[in-house]
């Protein structure tokens, strides 16, 4: 019980107060780092990363790379979280273990590609590789959990399988070197985020009532 309690912030789950952080400090950082790039930057000539680059944009990439650093320290904190999830079904459980585990290796490759910015571009592609198959997995399992909750609205569930077929058209089946899927892909993946947020933040209102 005082485990829970720990988790839970103004009646928040951690998890949802750090995912909705994750969401706004990326996106501001972002807005940033474009304010401060050369005036050449274009995002329909230009990858996201290209953010990241020092010699591309020597004046915003530190506020790029520094946000994707500290969104996978907060990562990890969210994954930790979702232990406030765990339910007396095994394979409930089991779901949001597994979530746990991947996700935590998903956060350390969002480290990575952080301090591999695209300064260093081998390291930087193959750990933005690692971390778009662990993503997708994530995604997929949490989805599931989702799915199986009675507490959960289950038309925003199935909108996040939607949105997970979009994130594979676009990042496995389209050109993964395609300039405008780092675009599509990452802001999908943030609507997705946000929805599973709000399903998470739901879930535990009603369970919360039923146990008060």
């Amino acid at each position: 019980m005082n485990k829970k309690i720990k988790l839970i912030v103004a009646n928040w789950p951690i998890s949802c107060i750090v995912g909705f952080l994750i969401v706004l400090l990326f996106w501001v950082s972002m807005s940033i780092s474009i304010i401060l790039a050369p005036p050449t930057f274009n995002p329909l000539k230009n990858y996201m990363s290209s953010l990241g680059n020092s010699s591309f944009n020597p004046d915003g990439a530190f506020f790029y790379n520094v946000s994707i650093i500290v969104s996978g320290f907060l990562f990890i904190i969210f994954f930790i979280g979702l232990t406030l999830w765990y339910t007396d079904i095994l394979i409930d459980k089991i779901l949001i273990i597994a979530t746990q585990i991947v996700g935590c290796l998903l956060a350390i490759t969002i480290i990575l590609t952080g301090i591999f910015s695209e300064d260093f571009k081998p390291q930087h592609i193959f750990w933005s590789i690692i971390a778009g198959i662990l993503g997708f997995l994530v995604n997929v399992i949490l989805a599931v959990y989702l799915v199986r909750q009675k507490e959960a609205i289950k038309k925003i569930s199935y909108s996040i399988f939607i949105l997970i077929g979009f994130y594979v058209i676009f990042l496995f089946i389209l050109s993964p070197d395609h300039i405008l899927t780092e675009w599509v892909v990452r802001t999908l993946g943030d609507i997705n985020l946000i929805l599973i947020l709000y399903n998470l933040k739901k879930i535990h209102q009603i369970r919360t009532k039923s146990f008060s």
